[in-house]
């Protein structure tokens, strides 16, 4: 779901900079001066049209203008060329965003008739790379099991997690009801990591990581989270996209307003960020 929206997200915004494009090189046309330039021998002529006539008119060596009537005439040969090719830009991209249709099974499924709803899974008629937050959340995954003990806080649907800021966090998640794993094992690059929590954006059904730092005033660990933020960043992830951070340290614990507000702009079902 998320590459089409991205898509369509491109295909609005590569047609309002060709549009804009468009208008100015129509309003310098306006500017220049009429008739082509003509190049004869050694000599440059200027030709218009007077009365229905061709007319020749030479460029003299000593106009004062003569470079700059040169170059207006050549911008205006180009743009003769240059405008036919925007145009038709600009309206076989105003044609495919407004023929483009989200392809999504489930909504679908709304619009049929509730027999045809009832015990039926489309799960795998979704294109490659999406997924159903319902049945993801529901799949057996391998999660981080080093120092298991550690995991002493309970959110309040009762993941036990390693600190007490993860557990605000998924009890966040779970009263928003987003779909997540906590500390799944998985491959980025080279590496296999084990981001606090995987989860399944609602409309993009998009996999984003939230990763929460909880000791930044410890050089150390600091200089390690710097690392793994490298990492995810070499291999595509990025803030505010795929990849959420959040950071905390003795004197600024984490609290419930940031973390709500990281829900809202970027896991909210009209949250709709690119990086394009």
């Amino acid at each position: 779901m998320f590459q089409q929206l991205a898509l369509l997200h491109l295909l609005h915004k590569e047609y309002n900079r060709q549009r804009s494009h468009l208008h100015r090189l129509h309003a310098l046309k306006e500017t220049l001066p009429d008739g082509y330039l003509s190049h004869r021998g050694e000599y440059d002529y200027r030709v218009v049209r007077v009365n229905g006539k061709r007319d020749q008119i030479p460029i003299s060596l000593r106009l004062p203008n003569r470079e700059q009537l040169i170059y207006d005439l050549k911008t205006k040969r180009y743009l003769s060329e240059a405008l036919p090719v925007l145009e038709s830009n600009c309206g076989q991209l105003e044609s495919a965003i407004s023929r483009f249709q989200i392809y999504d099974p489930f909504a679908i499924g709304s619009s049929l008739l509730p027999h045809y709803q009832e015990d039926y899974d489309c799960s795998a008629l979704l294109l490659p790379g999406d997924c159903s937050p319902q049945r993801w959340a529901q799949m057996d995954y391998e999660t981080n099991t080093a120092f298991l003990e550690a995991r002493k806080h309970y959110s309040e649907g009762g993941l036990l997690t390693r600190s007490k800021a993860e557990a605000d966090i998924a009890t966040m998640l779970e009263r928003a009801d987003l779909s997540f794993h906590y500390e799944p094992l998985i491959r980025v690059g080279s590496r296999t990591c084990a981001p606090d929590f995987c989860i399944v954006h609602p409309m993009h059904r998009l996999l984003v990581f939230w990763e929460h730092f909880g000791m930044m005033d410890n050089p150390g660990y600091a200089y390690e989270a710097m690392n793994k933020l490298a990492v995810y960043a070499d291999s595509g992830y990025l803030l505010g996209m795929n990849l959420i951070m959040t950071f905390e340290t003795k004197e600024h614990p984490l609290h419930f307003g940031h973390i709500r507000r990281c829900i809202d702009t970027y896991l909210s079902p009209h949250a709709s960020r690119f990086p394009i």
